[in-house]
């Protein structure tokens, strides 16, 4: 688990939304580190993001991160959007 407070412009080169919330990488649940990806399972936070979709109110913000937190996980897990959204995480 890691926290940012916003993604960087590395990840946001990638693709990745700069009003990303959360964010999985790394082999999911069951596969095998492989050495072209040698990096571990991580969930990485963007704790600016989270404050600003919660209006800067701390128990919305503590709900937010939960739940992108989870839904992340979900990921680590192996869940698609889909099966996210059917569990009231996406």
């Amino acid at each position: 688990m890691s926290y940012e407070w916003t993604p960087s412009s590395h990840l946001i080169a990638e693709g990745i939304d700069s009003d990303t919330m959360g964010l999985f990488s790394g082999p999911t649940f069951g596969e095998e580190l492989s050495s072209a990806d040698p990096h571990a399972p991580t969930i990485t936070l963007f704790i600016r993001n989270i404050l600003l979709e919660a209006d800067g109110d701390m128990k919305a913000f503590r709900a937010e991160a939960r739940r992108t937190y989870l839904h992340e996980l979900g990921h680590y897990l192996g869940l698609e959007e889909d099966a996210l959204d059917a569990r009231g995480l996406a």
